[in-house]
């Protein structure tokens, strides 16, 4: 299913839900409760990204779930330098699967090897 955008995304949420151990990537609180749960880019999701990080943008590399509401202001999650992004961008080129695999950091260093 593609819902904001965002393809297959029950099972990038199911993902991140696990991952976070149910908890908000911004405020540290449990996910839901009287909140709607979102999935949230931490690269923007402009036209620009879309061009220049097509496969990452929407990977679970670049998406934290959030109680949306509350992490409006609240600081957001400190995003990568670019050059990794981009890094990360061909990685995912080449390897589609490691999103699932690795974390991004693990990926980058993997990376340096291929």
């Amino acid at each position: 299913m593609k819902r904001h955008g965002i393809p297959d995304y029950d099972r990038k949420f199911a993902f991140l839900w696990t991952k976070q151990s149910g908890k908000c990537a911004v405020s540290g609180k449990q996910l839901g409760g009287n909140h709607r749960v979102e999935l949230h880019h931490v690269i923007a999701n402009d036209k620009p990204n879309r061009k220049l990080y097509p496969h990452y943008l929407h990977s679970v590399w670049n998406l934290v779930a959030v109680n949306q509401g509350p992490h409006d202001n609240e600081p957001l999650p400190k995003k990568p330098p670019y050059y990794e992004v981009a890094q990360a961008e061909d990685i995912l080129v080449q390897m589609p699967g490691a999103q699932w695999k690795m974390t991004m950091a693990e990926a980058l260093k993997a990376g340096m090897m291929i």
